[in-house]
């Protein structure tokens, strides 16, 4: 059976400890093996340090979020304590009880992205 990787992130503190082995002069193969990954991680650590001077994480692709994470809660709650609302009714109490403007869309999106979903629009 073939060895397969789990490619997840390393934490602050194996990023901070890699560089501080590395500032001690062990080698990237020694680093990799003490942390766990593979030389290539270790490397990619390294650059980023050397570019940045920081080994935190920088989230750099995608929109700016335009919800907080407890108003995104406040969205799945309201969806599951009123499951007959439609979209546009979740918008319109978010927006009261916030002041934050979203589309419809975007509160479709969120639902489906905690696995939710709201009432589909019919008109009478």
């Amino acid at each position: 059976m073939a060895n397969r990787h789990v490619r997840h992130r390393q934490s602050q503190a194996e990023m901070n400890r890699g560089i501080g082995m590395l500032e001690a002069m062990l080698s990237q193969r020694e680093v990799a093996r003490a942390l766990g990954v593979t030389q290539s991680v270790v490397s990619r650590m390294c650059t980023q340090f050397d570019v940045t001077e920081n080994v935190m994480h920088q989230q750099t692709v995608g929109r700016d979020r335009s919800t907080t994470q407890a108003q995104d809660r406040f969205i799945a709650l309201q969806a599951q304590h009123h499951r007959f609302n439609n979209a546009t009714t979740l918008r319109n109490d978010f927006q009261n009880v916030t002041r934050v403007r979203l589309s419809t869309q975007a509160i479709r999106n969120w639902l489906h992205h905690v696995g939710l979903r709201s009432r589909e629009y019919t008109s009478s």
